[in-house]
Formats: C-alpha cells, structure tokens, sequence
C-alpha cells in the first residue's frame, strides 16, 4: 500500500474519530487495532518473539499480550484524534492523576522539568493534560514517516497548547528547559 493510500485511510479514521460518538470510535480503533495485528504480519512476529524474550512466556500467551498491545493501541488513537476537538467537553474528565504534587514542586522551582515516560497507556492525553493545566509543556518527538501525517499528530499537540520539538533539534530542549517548560521525552 502506498503512502497516499495510506494517508487517505488516516484522513478517513480522522474524520470518523472525531465525529462519532467515543464508543463507536474506541470500537473503531480496536478492530484497527486488531486488523493491523493481522495484516502487519512482520511487526505481530517482531512483538511476540519481543515479548517471548522479555517475559519468557509461551508463543500462545505471547500472541495474546501483542494482540492486546495492538488493539489498546488502536484504543489509544482513536482519543489521541479526539484530542484535537474534544479534550475539554469529553477527555479531560477520564484523567486521574495521583503524585502531581511532586510534578508541581519540581515545575515551580522555573528550571523546567524533563517528565520521562514510555509508549505506555496514552502518552498524547498526559502532554494533553499538563499542558491544559497551565503548565508550558513540549514534547520531544521523531518526525513521522509521511510529513502530512506528522502534520495531524502537530495540530493535535497545538491543539492542546503543546510545543513539538523535533528530535533533530536538541538544542530546543535546552532552551525549552531554560524557559521553565516541562519536556515530555519518551524514554524507548
């Protein structure tokens, strides 16, 4: 499948994210999550040979861990698009956050803050949520494979009052850090 086909496809899931209702769209993002377990044959191999060698589990069992990553992966995308016109009116409430104080005690000192974190849960809602919250917050990330789809995980992030800064650009993350800004870097 070629890039344009594939961009038309995010379009596509963009527009239906955003306009049906969540459920519908969380649905919609677990069975793309599911098809794409199915489809992308190299990366549902790489995952459970991964997860056999982390855990040391059974390829049964390490099958069904990567088809729950992958179908919580689409879960996560389908608010990560949401974010972009509904964080206020519908995510912003399904956020429990435990320890801010500790957050807010760093951030405070004006020095900036490097919030490490993981491709674990729905990383986007978190830089989302600080940045909501009156924290200034930028977030490093690696440009993606198509520039038209790193252009929507972009507005989505200025959306939420997020600064992008590239992983080319390391000299940013000094002076965002200066600036007393909280940079979110995904540490794997």
């Amino acid at each position: 499948m070629n890039r344009s086909t594939k961009f038309r496809i995010i379009q596509t899931l963009r527009w239906t994210f955003q306009h049906a209702p969540r459920e519908m769209s969380r649905l919609a993002g677990a069975f793309l999550g599911l098809a794409l377990y199915r489809i992308q044959k190299r990366d549902s191999f790489r995952a459970c040979r991964n997860i056999t060698i982390a855990y040391g589990v059974s390829a049964p069992r390490a099958r069904a861990i990567a088809l729950a990553a992958f179908v919580n992966t689409g879960l996560n995308a389908a608010d990560v698009i949401r974010l972009e016109t509904k964080y206020q009116s519908e995510l912003a409430s399904l956020i429990d956050v435990e320890g801010l104080e500790h957050f807010e005690r760093a951030y405070q000192n004006g020095r900036g803050v490097i919030a490490a974190t993981g491709h674990i849960g729905n990383f986007e809602l978190m830089a989302a949520f600080c940045a909501r919250s009156g924290f200034k917050g930028a977030v490093v990330g690696r440009e993606l494979y198509d520039r038209r789809v790193d252009e929507i995980l972009l507005a989505i992030r200025r959306a939420n009052k997020g600064v992008n800064i590239s992983t080319t650009e390391p000299g940013k993350v000094i002076r965002a850090l200066k600036d007393g800004y909280a940079v979110g870097v995904l540490i794997d």
